[in-house]
């Protein structure tokens, strides 16, 4: 069982070291002490891994039960997720029977690594649009989950960067809708195809029906834009190699793979209610419970 503060992180690993990612199975007991346990190393696992770590007097443990290519060096083919799904990167989930499908099963695809989805997805940069936003602002009654509000920390996340070409982009985006300092890696794309003239000449003769958008990430996603997408350099950016590669050599961060959480357990009572913190794990889906 693993518990912030209160228990211990069971790791194959006899010494706390910088930089290490704990991945085999546990065999010894190291007497650790965690504020925060994050389940999953995800879009949301990650950036949480990376913005609770950054204050040095916070213990945070991330466990994930997919495997460590923490650069995705394994990972190939952009944008083809035919070979990314059902393989080992993938959880290999199906959809209940879609009656729209005729009852048939799909694919659900869901990434089984460090990253998560965003090291098997498609690489499509998409903030939403303002709409959107403003909607949870109404149903929620907090402006802080506006558009206006958010886009701040929308900069924090996004670094536009140079295509894999280094062609002028000049007309592909708007840079005044986009940072150069954030975390996160953007690109629109390093070749053209014989489409692309096609596709905006069409756009210009039929502006009324398919108008040009010089950038769908401005809350407005009607039209024709050229895509955005997390590649740099003609690699794959995800939350594992943008965010978790941030963070990696911070000593109060331990990130623990191959590991499934299959229970939350309390660890005791708080005024009467239980103080859930604690984590049952196994190391494979039908393997034993620790503890």
């Amino acid at each position: 069982m693993l518990a912030s503060r209160l228990l211990v992180l069971c790791a194959y690993c006899a010494a706390q070291a910088l930089g290490v990612i704990f991945e085999s199975p546990p065999s010894e007991i190291l007497d650790k002490n965690y504020d925060i346990i994050i389940i999953g190393a995800g879009a949301g696992g990650a950036v949480m891994a990376n913005r609770l770590s950054e204050d040095p007097g916070t213990r945070v443990l991330l466990i994930e039960a997919g495997g460590s290519d923490f650069m995705n060096l394994n990972i190939s083919a952009p944008g083809l997720s035919s070979t990314l799904s059902r393989s080992r990167f993938d959880w290999n989930f199906t959809t209940t029977a879609q009656a729209g499908l005729n009852n048939r099963s799909v694919p659900y695809p869901r990434g089984f690594v460090l990253g998560g989805s965003t090291a098997i997805n498609l690489m499509i940069y998409n903030r939403g649009t303002i709409d959107d936003f403003n909607r949870f602002a109404d149903v929620s009654g907090d402006e802080g989950w506006s558009w206006a509000r958010l886009l701040p920390f929308i900069f924090k996340v996004d670094k536009m960067t140079a295509p894999t070409d280094g062609h002028n982009t000049t007309g592909q985006f708007n840079p005044a809708l986009h940072s150069t300092h954030g975390i996160v890696d953007i690109s629109v794309p390093g070749m053209s195809l014989a489409i692309d003239t096609r596709g905006l000449a069409a756009s210009a003769e039929l502006s009324q029906q398919f108008p040009f958008n010089l950038d769908y990430n401005s809350g407005d996603t009607i039209g024709l834009s050229w895509t955005q997408s997390t590649i740099h350099h003609g690699r794959r950016v995800t939350s594992a190699t943008s965010y978790l590669a941030e963070a990696f050599n911070r000593t109060n961060l331990d990130i623990l793979v191959n590991t499934r959480v299959t229970r939350i357990v309390p660890v005791g009572n708080v005024d009467g209610a239980p103080d859930m913190r604690g984590v049952q794990f196994a190391q494979t889906a039908n393997g034993g419970r620790v503890p």
